[in-house]
């Protein structure tokens, strides 16, 4: 296999990066001392990826295909993986995102007999017509349930009042008519296309020797074969919202309420990192717990402790939350718009600025200390293309006329919807 470093001399920190004949990138993160190990076998492939390019034809796929693939992945001829993960002592799990789908485990011990569990699970797929159609049934259910899960649908309907035409507006799950037409030729045509050695990455973290685990990947993935991944086609995405305000009456005690605003995507690459740290500052500076909005709006009790605020930003969507609960969703909407366009137009101080870069940079250094939290890192970095170690330089680049900028264009009134879960 190829073998490059990436090392932060900054943060005494070092990724041993090798490529496997498939096109796999494999990282090893060696963190010593540390009692646990973590692993990440991920695909760059998610829940908006349902239309891809063949022969220049846009080719669609079902809602829901490759979280449902994720569930499937699980299971072989020999038995449910989570059953040979309960031997090991191993704590595992999955999700499948927007843009993209993991596989994890942490453990204390027995890290290479876990990491051959993995590697096997994601190597060796296992459809049938019997299996599919129970499958079905359960994510059915699982749709069913989401359906009434408030926390759920108030984000869902912040999307599908946000975008137009975006696949981000599709839930992750699918819907139980989508899955219906899911086959066993279709998962394992959708596995061979997007599940290539090329569109994943394998990360693993912990007290670890990267010359002796790459040895065993070498045996691990020795059946692993370069596969081409077909391009993927989204759709065209128009500035404004699609809706300004949405709401849905469920089984809860009082209202819970996002106020989203819509942004451009990144470009792909480093500006996805900038970007995303950009967006972080601004929300900081404007809604965090130290602010005057979160002061004022708390004393008034128009909002409680469980206000946040949040920014997700890729290159096929981007957009901030702000999430609450309490009847008062509409003053709040108002005070969030408010405290930007103040912002625009006197400015923002050097000393929020400065506290505000000063803690993210020391929030991304301390989660060196966490081995998931590293391994997800890295994936992230991974797929959108950037180098991990670059953040704490691109935080003190950061100027106030970046956030500034930030502010006026993305924490708009043109920008926002606001989505609320009542009382029945």
């Amino acid at each position: 296999m190829n073998y490059t470093v990436l090392e932060c001399k900054a943060l005494d920190e070092k990724a041993h990066i090798y490529t496997h004949e498939s096109g796999l990138k494999i990282y090893i993160v060696p963190k010593k001392g540390f009692k646990r190990k973590c692993a990440y076998f991920a695909a760059n492939y998610g829940s908006m990826d349902v239309f891809y390019e063949k022969d220049g034809e846009k080719v669609p796929i079902p809602d829901g295909l490759a979280h449902f693939l994720e569930h499937k992945l699980f299971e072989s001829e020999e038995g449910d993986a989570f059953t040979k993960y309960a031997k090991t002592g191993a704590s595992a799990n999955a999700f499948t995102s927007f843009g993209c789908t993991a596989y994890n485990f942490s453990c204390a011990d027995k890290f290479y007999e876990n990491l051959e569990i993995l590697t096997d699970l994601v190597q060796t797929p296992y459809f049938t017509d019997e299996n599919v159609k129970k499958e079905q049934g359960i994510i059915g259910q699982e749709i069913n349930m989401y359906l009434d899960a408030p926390d759920w649908r108030v984000y869902q309907n912040m999307l599908e009042a946000m975008y137009q035409n975006s696949t981000v507006r599709r839930d992750i799950a699918g819907s139980v008519e989508s899955i219906s037409k899911i086959t066993p030729e279709l998962l394992y045509d959708c596995y061979s296309k997007f599940y290539s050695p090329e569109n994943m990455v394998l990360v693993l973290v912990g007290d670890i020797d990267h010359q002796e685990t790459a040895k065993v990947l070498e045996k691990l993935l020795c059946n692993l074969k370069k596969r081409e991944c077909p391009k993927k086609v989204y759709l065209e995405e128009p500035k404004n919202v699609e809706k300004a305000y949405t709401e849905q009456n469920l089984s809860v005690s009082f209202p819970i309420y996002m106020i989203g605003f819509k942004s451009k995507p990144s470009k792909i690459g480093i500006d996805t990192l900038r970007q995303g740290i950009i967006g972080e500052i601004a929300l900081g500076i404007l809604y965090g717990k130290s602010s005057k909005f979160f002061t004022e709006n708390y004393e008034k009790g128009y909002i409680n402790d469980k206000f946040g605020a949040i920014y997700e930003v890729c290159t096929n969507y981007s957009h901030a939350i702000l999430e609450c609960e309490g009847e008062y969703y509409e003053e709040v909407k108002r005070s969030a718009v408010e405290t930007a366009e103040n912002a625009v137009k006197n400015g923002i101080s050097d000393q929020d600025f400065e506290r505000r870069k000063t803690l993210l940079k020391s929030d991304f250094i301390r989660g060196f200390n966490d081995v998931e939290k590293i391994a997800g890192r890295f994936m992230d970095a991974e797929f959108d293309k950037y180098n991990l170690y670059d953040t704490t330089s691109l935080i003190d680049e950061v100027t106030k006329e970046d956030v500034l900028d930030f502010i006026k264009g993305v924490l708009a009134e043109e920008n926002s919807v606001l989505s609320v879960i009542l009382p029945k």
